[in-house]
């Protein structure tokens, strides 16, 4: 400060004792009413407000020497002018004052369009102030802090588990059982009285260490409702396991709830009281060890962490920390760190710091594409561009400006030169063209085979082949044997007889008789229908469709067994060259050369990888794909569209790649799925980026 003089401190702050801090000393907490708002201090600067009141620099330091405060100096005193004026703590007077606060609000004022991106993806609407009601209902909950009621939980919990149990093939397969309008219903329903609990449970834990709750409501993320409760008057406990309990108290509520439901999800019936139990029993320990639990975001997870390391501010302080340690790494400037803690916690903070900023690359990547895809295309673009510049550019280019300001401090050491190392590397990874093959899901199969199925139903007679047996065509497989097939082909004839019969009757006037025209029209039909017949009597006698080798026999055939209409018997592969199909897009098909070897491997770690050489590149994209087990429904990675008749489209451009095996001698024995390094030109890692980045922007651009 430039005045030796000090600010006058506000006369509506309270100040309460906190807790102690790392190091066993004390600290105390500044409660600002106004803006509910709570500011931690330590020993020194509690030491320095005590002597506040003589109102001026000097003056403190003197009564410190005389009362034998030593510890601190002037600069210590500036220090905390200033930190108490940023935090309005003090009172501003005069022309000077309300000009600093005017520059201080505007200042804070944040523009309407930012204001509006960022609203849309978070915001809070306080729905009531349950202070009182807390107050007048606490006596209402205090069993459920007694041991005895979390020892009737633990035991219901205990044989709630053990029936679970038993009925454990039931409860797997209660999930799909759910997607009913009623299920929804009582599970949406659940879901609620779930997060009540979990925000009652905080406040009432608060209200009974004497802290104030001033508003509860619903606050949106990503356009997703969540309760919340403001819980910071906490901050006046100086008992660690005080705010422990009350941060951990929503997710020990839902935990009790999980138990008793499965208690009651055991001895309920079916029905809509049982599907809520059972929304319970799952939902609730999902979302207490996914969401809740999560230290990386702020809730409860987060401020238990925070609590159980005895670090304030954590995210604040752990990133000031982790970027001073990144900048020494690559740069060792040599700076004096923001904050000193003990080495395990200096560590602890750092990791957590780069862990928290892995997961938020991740999270506003997926909360981009979500945006995206939440809107229609033209602003689904817009806002995916605002979030990925906004959350995950913007920081990184801010961080690069602070170490290009600090270039000049950059002296040729150890930490530079790994610095200037690990970048080589990196840039020589992206940059050198080191990538020579196409990689793709493929199927390895004989060019030719076919499923003999049987016709109708019948009985096995006859069995002339074996497993791996060779076949020529028009070889008997199977005989079989049809009485009903038999009994129709004979009542067919005898039909035919009697109608020629009735016909001849009729001599030469038949033709003027209409009863003549109606046997004759008869006849034909019966005569027809007898081929038909005749033509299923061959069908009796399976024969093989070409030449090939017996595979997959039904190793349950038996002499005289009934077998049902469609059911496979036998597969026979053809013992011409076996081949191997793949698809690949567009802009890989570019880079395939004809030349060179592929390598096939199946998904079948007990099979070998297959050499093959590429025999056609397709010039046009392919219509369908009939290989169902390359697609995305079927376990691939072909994504595709299916149309009302059934067949595959993809949703992309993709040509076929038919290769051979360099071995043409073996056939395959079943059909194999894999994946097909192909030959291809070499192209470095950012080329692929460009490309693959570029034909993505390009797809969805499209209009």
């Amino acid at each position: 400060m430039a005045q030796d003089s000090l600010p006058l401190l506000r006369d509506d702050l309270q100040l309460h004792q906190g807790p102690l801090d790392q190091d066993g000393a004390s600290t105390w907490t500044i409660f600002d009413p106004v803006r509910n708002k709570y500011i931690r201090i330590g020993q020194k600067a509690f030491q320095i407000l005590n002597c506040w009141n003589k109102g001026s620099i000097e003056d403190i330091c003197q009564q410190a020497d005389e009362s034998q405060n030593v510890g601190f100096d002037a600069d210590d005193v500036k220090w905390l002018a200033d930190f108490l004026v940023k935090n309005e703590l003090v009172v501003q007077a005069g022309q000077q004052g309300v000009e600093a606060l005017e520059k201080r609000a505007n200042s804070s004022k944040i523009k309407w369009y930012k204001q509006l991106l960022h609203k849309y993806l978070f915001f809070k609407i306080p729905l009531f102030h349950p202070d009182r009601f807390l107050r007048q209902h606490l006596s209402w909950v205090q069993f459920f802090y007694h041991r005895i009621f979390f020892f009737i939980v633990v035991l219901f919990g205990a044989l709630g588990g053990f029936l679970l149990m038993r009925q454990w093939a039931e409860f797997t397969v209660a999930l799909p059982q759910l997607m009913t309008w009623q299920g929804i219903a009582w599970g949406g329903g659940a879901l609620i009285l779930s997060k009540i609990c979990h925000e009652l449970a905080h406040a009432f834990s608060a209200a009974r260490h004497n802290c104030r709750v001033p508003t509860m409501g619903v606050a949106f993320m990503v356009m997703w409702p969540m309760l919340y409760s403001d819980l910071s008057d906490t901050w006046r406990l100086t008992r660690k396991n005080q705010r422990l309990g009350v941060a951990g108290a929503g997710m020990i509520a839902e935990l009790v709830l999980a138990l008793l439901a499965t208690f009651l999800w055991s001895i309920l019936p079916d029905g809509g009281l049982r599907d809520a139990t059972f929304v319970l029993v799952t939902v609730t320990w999902i979302t207490t060890l996914a969401i809740n639990l999560n230290p990386f975001m702020r809730f409860d997870g987060y401020y238990l962490l925070a609590d159980i390391l005895g670090v304030e501010n954590l995210q604040d302080r752990s990133f000031s920390l982790g970027k001073w340690y990144l900048r020494e790494w690559f740069l060792g400037l040599g700076e004096k760190k923001p904050e000193s803690f003990p080495y395990k916690t200096e560590r602890m903070l750092i990791l957590y710091a780069y862990c928290t900023w892995v997961y938020r690359f991740f999270l506003f990547l997926g909360i981009g594409l979500i945006v995206y895809y939440l809107f229609f295309k033209l602003l689904g673009i817009f806002l995916f561009t605002v979030e990925i510049v906004w959350f995950i550019v913007l920081p990184i280019v801010r961080e690069l400006k602070v170490w290009w300001k600090m270039r000049n401090q950059i002296s040729f050491s150890r930490p530079v030169f790994r610095s200037f190392m690990l970048l080589a590397v990196i840039v020589g990874a992206l940059v050198f063209p080191w990538q020579k093959h196409v990689t793709s899901d493929a199927i390895y199969h004989a060019s030719a085979s076919n499923n003999i199925y049987l016709p109708f139903a019948a009985q096995l007679q006859e069995v002339y082949i074996e497993e791996g047996m060779s076949v020529r065509k028009n070889d008997v497989l199977f005989s079989l044997h049809s009485p009903d097939l038999e009994y129709e082909v004979l009542q067919t004839k005898r039909r035919i007889e009697i109608k020629k019969v009735l016909l001849d009757r009729y001599g030469a006037q038949r033709e003027a008789t209409n009863r003549w025209i109606v046997l004759k029209k008869e006849l034909g039909e019966e005569v027809s229908k007898l081929k038909g017949l005749e033509k299923q009597q061959k069908l009796l006698k399976v024969q093989a469709p070409f030449d090939g080798v017996v595979r997959e026999l039904d190793n349950s055939l038996s002499i005289g067994r009934w077998l049902g209409k469609k059911q496979l018997l036998t597969k026979i592969v053809s013992q011409n060259t076996p081949e191997i199909l793949a698809y690949v897009n567009e802009r890989d098909r570019m880079h395939l050369l004809e030349a060179g070897t592929a390598l096939f491997i199946p998904k079948d770690f007990h099979q070998p990888s297959i050499s093959a050489h590429v025999v056609e590149i397709a010039d046009i994209n392919t219509p369908a794909i009939e290989q169902a087990g390359l697609v995305d429904v079927f376990g691939g990675s072909v994504a595709v569209t299916k149309s009302p008749n059934g067949t595959l489209i993809p949703k992309e451009g993709l040509y076929r790649v038919r290769l051979t095996p360099v071995d043409k001698t073996i056939s395959p024995e079943q059909t194999s799925f894999g994946r097909v390094h192909l030959p291809a030109e070499t192209k470095s890692l950012i080329r692929s980026f460009v490309e693959t980045a570029g034909a993505v922007l390009i797809r969805e651009t499209g209009f």
